[in-house]
């Protein structure tokens, strides 16, 4: 993976794209192959928040850890609340994102 990333990178690419998989191969206990193949310098993180508000929060978390053990910039997209019962937590998760890029900037 390692040697993929930076063969990638010579070529121009200019991050990594993520997604979260909950329970999958790519659950965030196997984030620790990502997380290496990011410490290039240079490099940035995309991660695509997919549960639709199933499990924002731990997508979340996941992508924010990732960030700071790498110490690179993430960009969360595809935050997308769905059903009933999530109605009205999209500020919570806004707000879990100005406070890690808060304590990002510190």
């Amino acid at each position: 993976m390692k040697e993929l990333t930076i063969r990638s990178m010579r070529e121009g690419a200019w991050g990594l794209v993520t997604r979260f998989e909950s329970g999958g191969p790519g659950a965030s206990g196997g984030g620790h192959r990502d997380r290496q193949s990011r410490r290039v310098a240079g490099w940035h993180l995309c991660s695509h928040i997919g549960s639709e508000g199933m499990q924002q929060e731990k997508e979340l978390a996941f992508a924010i850890r990732v960030a700071e053990e790498a110490r690179i910039p993430v960009h969360i997209f595809h935050l997308k609340i769905r059903g009933k019962n999530n109605w009205g937590t999209v500020g919570e998760y806004v707000a879990t994102i100005e406070a890690a890029r808060n304590a990002a900037s510190t």
